[in-house]
């Protein structure tokens, strides 16, 4: 009995997920991430009002950029067209703002860096 009530009582919780952060337009691993919590947040939604259109989700993405990355997408898409698709707006995401080094060499070329005394942790990055 108490599993059927446990059962019926998460059934109603309501699960609110937030909107990604800004992305900033810095190169690196933090687009993968971004990415994957926007796909979370278009899959909430989509349970929550129904599909989603792609250009819709390209178009939200976009709009939650900082101002020149946002601006330099929207000339990308003046320039060449707009992205069909969620995946075709994703690799180019990834092409544009994606680390080219793999894990293991990012990591050997911060292990023999020095930290100058003035410097933030964001220089090596």
């Amino acid at each position: 009995m108490q599993q059927a009530l446990l059962k019926n009582c998460t059934l109603k919780r309501k699960v609110y997920i937030s909107m990604p952060d800004k992305f900033d337009g810095k190169v690196g691993d933090f687009i993968e991430a971004w990415l994957e919590q926007f796909e979370t947040w278009f899959h909430h939604q989509e349970q929550v009002k129904g599909p989603v259109d792609h250009c819709t989700c390209i178009d939200t993405a976009i709009q939650n950029t900082k101002s020149d990355t946002s601006i330099d997408l929207t000339q990308h898409e003046a320039d060449y067209g707009q992205w069909m698709t969620w995946e075709a707006f994703s690799e180019h995401m990834k092409e544009a703002y994606g680390s080219s080094e793999s894990g293991d060499t990012h990591f050997m070329r911060l292990l023999v860096m020095m930290q100058g005394s003035n410097d933030t942790v964001n220089a090596y990055f």
